[in-house]
């Protein structure tokens, strides 16, 4: 039922808890794991080109390449001001046009209105971001002559944000398929366009943008076949301001938010340090393989569980082990990067000259960020259930507003390392920031000594390799650190991390798997 913005679950029957947890648990991993080859493809442009990146682009480009995009997304994002939340949150409570979950016959014109919204909204900002494009490279980059490789971000930005609603609805139908589809043909596009640009035409920064211009354009065309209401748009005030009520007041901490990404890269241009800049961009590629592989997937399909599981008599229990089991995950695959990233860095980079050595430095601390980044999805789930969407926003500007202050004091003595700390810092706030906020209207009782386990195990064992271990270039070290991040996720089960519960419900997860894939084809699984 709903009440003004708020909604309110009534719990459904109550069935045993390890059916009950293992039935959402497999529905999220199932959907993720799906849009993890999505994800893959679309974040992962970057990491597959990085070869081609580093043998054509100096350290300064890349480092000027980075800032644009997060600028462009930035703008993009006060277009977009939480318009997939907002139409998430509609469809599944009605907001304030209904009682309840609006009646089928009514989900098509509020996708249609969110659609003429997304598009009203993108041709505003983006548009004028345009006109200040020379602005705001200038202000990024402090070269105005960036001002085209901009107008281009930006357009193919405004295009992106039209497809927003179509994304959103397919994750709420659980179709997941299409939207990798999309991914797909955006990332086969700007891969190739981006080969074309730097390697036959030589076209540099403005070659790459043009690429990224044109997979926009397919992923457009792609959503407006997936999802027919994109093409019945329309502003429609009656379904469109329960969503602007509830999505407006995120653009704040969507702004925040790229903010805490951008202003490390601005700092580090701004005290002269563009080939740090470069190292740390480079760097921070390998340690977002945290959040293109883990978060991002997991995120995407969440709104769709989460409303589900806060229907249960057990929901706030289910959320703290959720809390607790993404740490064990997310911390054993950001344990694994840090280990291996001084060797990958070194293996991908084909400049003439290792222009790039070095760049492993922050990755272990930027990883150990981007894990409380994903995190604080689960955090502030309270405000998105109760529709108290300005706490989400406050919670992200205040960890903003820390990562300024921080990149202030510490990149001009510490460099690159300074930035990932204040970074790994605003992360932590914004956790700690939502938890907080969220102790009037939804407050939660996470598993702190799970949690602490988990720190202690992949922190410390960062710690004593990188201490206590022989140098990462040579032999012996390379080998320490692959025993390290196969050793390390054992020692953390092996110490008891998961309950027998939770024993029982990956066993029985698994069989069911194993059952799915040996029924005959056109059988389907047991009930």
């Amino acid at each position: 039922m709903v009440s003004g913005r708020c909604a309110t679950y009534a719990p459904v029957h109550p069935r045993p808890e390890r059916e009950l947890t293992t039935g959402h648990l497999a529905k999220l991993g199932k959907h993720s794991s799906v849009l993890l080859v999505g994800s893959l493809l679309s974040r992962g442009v970057g990491m597959i080109l990085i070869p081609l990146y580093t043998s054509v682009l100096a350290r300064e480009e890349l480092g000027y390449w980075e800032a644009l995009l997060l600028t462009a997304t930035l703008v993009s994002l006060v277009s977009a001001h939480g318009i997939t939340a907002a139409l998430m949150w509609t469809l599944k409570t009605g907001g304030r046009v209904h009682d309840g979950e609006p009646p089928e016959e009514e989900k098509p014109r509020i996708i249609s209105a969110a659609v003429g919204w997304a598009m009203a909204s993108a041709v505003v900002v983006c548009g004028t971001g345009m006109v200040f494009a020379a602005w705001l490279a200038r202000a990024t980059t402090e070269r105005p002559e960036h001002g085209t490789i901009m107008v281009l971000l930006l357009g193919a930005q405004a295009l992106r944000v039209v497809t927003y609603p179509a994304e959103g609805v397919l994750k709420l139908r659980f179709q997941s398929v299409p939207i990798v589809l999309m991914n797909f043909g955006e990332f086969f596009v700007q891969v190739a366009g981006t080969y074309l640009a730097l390697k036959v035409f030589h076209m540099g920064l403005e070659g790459m943008a043009w690429a990224a211009f044109a997979a926009a354009v397919l992923r457009v065309g792609l959503a407006w076949k997936f999802l027919p209401e994109l093409r019945r748009a329309h502003v429609a005030p009656r379904f469109m301001m329960p969503m602007v009520r509830y999505g407006l007041p995120l653009m704040p901490g969507a702004i925040a938010a790229i903010v805490l990404s951008l202003s490390d890269r601005r700092f580090l241009i701004y005290y002269g340090m563009e080939a740090a800049n470069g190292l740390y961009a480079y760097g921070d590629k390998w340690a977002r393989i945290v959040e293109f592989a883990l978060v991002l997937p997991l995120a995407s399909m969440w709104p769709a569980v989460f409303f589900n599981i806060a229907r249960e008599p057990d929901a706030k229990q289910q959320f703290a082990r959720i809390a607790t089991l993404f740490c064990g995950v997310a911390g054993t695959l950001g344990f694994g990067i840090t280990m291996m990233g001084p060797a990958i860095t070194r293996l991908f980079d084909t400049s003439s000259n290792d222009e790039f050595a070095g760049a492993a430095g922050p990755i272990g601390v930027l990883t150990v960020g981007y894990v409380l980044f994903g995190l604080n999805e689960v955090a502030r789930v309270g405000f998105q259930l109760t529709g108290r969407t300005r706490r989400t926003a406050l919670s992200m500007v205040l960890a903003a507003a820390l990562n300024l202050l921080l990149n202030w004091q510490l990149i001009p003595g510490y460099g690159a390392m300074g930035a990932a700390w204040a970074t790994l810092a605003a992360y932590g706030a914004a956790v700690a920031f939502s938890l907080l906020l969220s102790r009037s209207i939804y407050p939660q009782r996470w598993e702190w000594g799970r949690l602490v386990h988990v720190a202690a195990v992949f922190v410390g064992g960062a710690w004593a390799v990188s201490e206590l271990g022989p140098p990462d270039d040579t032999l012996a070290g390379f080998w320490t650190r692959v025993v390290a991040a196969v050793g390390a996720p054992a020692l953390l089960l092996a110490t008891g991390f998961l309950t027998r519960d939770e024993w029982a419900q990956l066993k029985a997860l698994v069989r069911q798997v194993l059952r799915r894939r040996a029924a005959p084809a056109g059988e389907g699984p047991e009930p």
